[in-house]
């Protein structure tokens, strides 16, 4: 649950969420679409800090279109 906000960035759609990281660490979670062409696209998802000096990423995601 929650909600996820976000836009378009040059050629990259990024959309944020707040949570926390396991130790308390306040931050959010970020998830990052690119290289989207007709055959497919990638993403990337990310726990980032506030003040974004730590950047935890938790899975990249190739997607091909079948």
């Amino acid at each position: 649950p929650g909600v996820w906000l976000g836009q378009k960035e040059e050629e990259t759609i990024i959309l944020k969420k707040a949570q926390q990281a396991p130790n308390g660490m306040e931050g959010f979670s970020r998830l990052s679409f690119f290289d989207i062409q007709e055959s497919g696209f990638n993403w990337k998802g990310e726990w980032v800090s506030t003040d974004g000096t730590v950047e935890y990423p938790f899975w990249n995601i190739f997607c091909k279109k079948r």
